[in-house]
């Protein structure tokens, strides 16, 4: 089914944040379903952060802002009933980040990784608690008080990092764990582990994430992600979800 038969009765809407590069295909999808949002910046995952700070400042500025904020990276696949049980879950919920939670995120000093830090970035030895950026919802009345802190933050090219864990600052949240809900991993080894073990699960997987993207071009990543909906829509992981399902506080 179509995101916009899920979107519209939820009272949503869907925005893509994009770099400033002109190309047919943006503005083509501009004029027809007026979706993207242009901000002047080049497309680099450094440049990652200075989207997140406008989309932060936009929303926080509403006049009549959301209930809800969820952060997708564009290439995760969604399970859309999965969603619904979600955004049942939290739409009521304050001050809360749901995502896959890091803790004691370890800091990368080698200079030849693609995650590496100077200690003129950052100068601590851990990223503290924050949330993979794959997937996250924010609480609406949180977006203000990350727009309120967006000039007296540590700024970092690690957007997940800095939404989640720098511009949160002093103020008192709690991280709920999207963990059971995902996939993401890092090999194909690892993605066949992981689909034998989704069959195990007591909970619907709702975001999958397939890395490295360079091995699973479109066709396969549908194929596989067909395979996985028949899974979560089996008779006994429905009974499970059921059983399972309890608000979040």
């Amino acid at each position: 089914m179509p995101p916009h038969h899920y979107i519209h009765p939820n009272n949503a809407v869907l925005y893509f944040i994009v770099g400033s590069e002109q190309s047919t295909d943006i503005e083509n999808e501009m004029k027809q379903h007026g979706d993207i949002i242009q901000v002047d910046t080049t497309e680099h995952y450094h440049n990652i952060t200075y989207k997140a700070i406008f989309w932060v400042k936009e929303i926080a500025n509403c006049e009549h802002g959301p209930k809800l904020f969820l952060k997708l990276d564009d290439d995760v696949h969604i399970d859309m009933i999965g969603l619904q049980f979600l955004i049942k879950r939290y739409r009521t919920i304050d001050d809360f980040i749901a995502c896959r939670v890091i803790s004691s995120g370890p800091v990368v000093r080698n200079d030849s990784s693609k995650w590496y830090l100077s200690k003129d970035e950052y100068k601590f030895n851990t990223l503290g608690t924050y949330c993979q950026g794959m997937v996250y919802f924010v609480s609406g009345n949180l977006l203000p008080v990350l727009n309120r802190n967006i000039e007296t933050s540590q700024f970092l090219w690690m957007d997940d990092w800095y939404v989640t864990r720098s511009l949160v600052g002093d103020y008192k949240i709690s991280y709920y764990s999207l963990e059971q809900h995902s996939l993401s991993p890092n090999t194909v080894l690892e993605l066949k582990a992981s689909l034998h073990g989704i069959r195990h699960r007591k909970w619907r997987t709702i975001f999958v994430h397939f890395r490295p993207p360079q091995k699973y071009p479109m066709y396969r990543r549908k194929r596989i992600f067909a395979n996985i909906t028949d899974v979560n829509n089996s008779c006994d992981i429905l009974k499970q979800a059921r059983m399972n399902f309890v608000p979040a506080y």
